[in-house]
């Protein structure tokens, strides 16, 4: 299958600008809405996943995309889902890669520990966009009563001063704090963060729907007085 072809009939130009506005300074992405990229990946899934995945990942946003979904959708075990993943995650280069493959992987959810254990490298690693992929998938699939303590513990222990980094574990302490506001209340009390991040997951909090207005009176005192 030529992946590219596919992928260039289904450009769309008023896309791709405002997708280029998002993801400034990158100059691989074709315009293909994210649903169309999902459609592609699943066909992939049924059919020739092996071809895929045994191949190279492309330039394009796109294609990696397509690679990292067909990822999550073929029937692979989990132990084949981590060797493609070793392959892919090194390839990513915006948060938008990231961030649609990771929700995608549902059967992390399935298999938490093996995927906790695999995750933990990337975490500690000093490419920003595999820092990021770990918070990410840790917010997607490891906000739960049985693993809280260990993602906020995560969260705090990651201390790279990049913006795609920091803006996810933000995301990641509002995600903790919509399901479990007290106990995230007492980590944000008391986290070693940065104050970067330690206000934009307080923003966060109070642009969420689901944090109650008593909550973000609490909240706004808590932000920082950041100085310049």
């Amino acid at each position: 299958m030529n992946i590219i072809k596919r992928l260039q009939e289904m450009q769309d130009d008023k896309y791709k600008k405002f997708h280029s506005k998002l993801c400034p300074g990158k100059d691989n992405v074709l315009g293909v809405r994210v649903p169309n990229q999902k459609k592609l990946a699943k066909e992939i899934a049924k059919n020739n996943w092996q071809e895929i995945l045994a191949g190279p990942i492309g330039y394009w946003a796109e294609e990696k995309i397509v690679y990292g979904l067909t990822i999550a959708y073929a029937p692979l075990t989990m132990r084949q889902q981590i060797k493609y993943l070793k392959k892919f995650v090194p390839k990513i280069d915006s948060w938008a890669v990231c961030d649609t493959v990771c929700g995608s992987l549902k059967s992390f959810e399935k298999n938490r520990e093996m995927g906790w254990e695999f995750l933990q490298s990337y975490l500690k690693k000093r490419q920003a966009y595999q820092v990021r992929f770990g918070v990410v998938m840790l917010l997607d699939h490891y906000t739960t009563e049985e693993y809280i303590d260990r993602v906020l513990e995560c969260y705090e222990d990651i201390k790279m001063e990049d913006y795609y980094v920091q803006m996810a574990v933000a995301w990641g302490i509002s995600v903790a704090y919509v399901k479990f506001s007290e106990k995230t209340k007492a980590f944000l009390q008391e986290a070693d963060l940065d104050d970067f991040t330690y206000n934009k997951a307080i923003q966060k909090c109070l642009e969420s729907l689901r944090v109650s207005e008593k909550d973000k009176l609490t909240l706004k005192k808590m932000k920082k007085a950041v100085r310049n």
